[in-house]
């Protein structure tokens, strides 16, 4: 078997021994200079894989448990999580490739620690997109971590940081507070009002509107949504005099956004 060629490394605030941060963490990545001719054209791509190699502070294993997400889960085998307790050490990261400046990638965001080694890049194609993907429930019980992990999906699926998205996000987790299963087939949308919110609420539930038909989308001066189940129907409504810009929503307790009747 061939070894791995090391390409490149990361420098990135994300310390082994230093404060979590999210998956999002922004990072450059330094390719060596022999690998220079290999990025010709790279720029073209607004997105990337980057594939790391790292070192495992656990040793290998075949079952664990998402205790940073949930405690409360149950064992998942190894395959079918993010782990790095995987049996190969690899790290596989999609991120925004925002420039290219000598032998630095700038990147959005990269699930690796400085100094991580960089086995591989690749280039995200229009094949690679799954629309509905179907997973297990896997989401954070803590709210603030919940909200970020949102956040970046709000990002992925509608592009900027505008208040109806981040209403998006705080609706989704006023709606899970509720018991709803916003993913779920049976989960019916309505969405009337504002195009930003509805646009990020189809993204962050994969509500499409046929196969199966969930969502459903009508313009209107008043913002408000109607979650259907089999045997529930909630609507949430916007609160008059809403803050005005991203940050200020985002700082919101649902509390003061929403109005839910059910």
């Amino acid at each position: 078997m061939n070894e791995f060629k090391i390409i490149g490394t990361v420098k990135s605030e994300k310390q082994r021994n230093g404060p979590h941060f999210p998956f999002h963490c922004p990072a450059e990545i330094h390719i060596k200079k022999e690998f220079l001719p290999a990025l010709k054209n790279l720029e073209a791509n607004s997105h990337i894989w980057v594939l790391c190699l790292y070192d495992p502070k656990e040793k290998e294993q075949l079952q664990v448990k998402p205790r940073r997400v949930d405690h409360k889960l149950g064992l998942f085998g190894t395959l079918a999580l993010r782990t790095p307790n995987h049996p190969n050490p690899i790290g596989l990261t999609l991120s925004r490739l925002l420039k290219i400046e000598d032998n630095i990638i700038y990147v959005d965001r990269l699930d690796a620690f400085d100094g991580t080694p960089v086995i591989d890049i690749k280039p995200y194609y229009e094949h690679d997109i799954v629309l509905n993907p179907q997973m297990p429930e896997i989401k954070h019980t803590d709210t603030e971590q919940r909200q970020i992990a949102l956040l970046e999906l709000a990002a992925n699926c509608h592009g900027e940081q505008c208040p109806g998205a981040a209403l998006a996000v705080k609706m989704i987790i006023a709606t899970e507070a509720l018991g709803i299963n916003v993913t779920a087939d049976a989960t019916k949308i309505h969405a009337f009002g504002d195009g930003c919110l509805a646009d990020c609420l189809q993204g962050l539930c994969r509500a499409r509107i046929a196969n199966p038909p969930r969502f459903l989308y009508e313009p209107s001066e008043k913002s408000r949504v109607i979650w259907q189940t089999a045997d529930r129907r909630v609507t949430i409504s916007l609160m008059p005099n809403l803050p005005s810009t991203f940050g200020e929503i985002l700082n919101k307790a649902t509390t003061e956004l929403f109005i839910i009747e059910e």
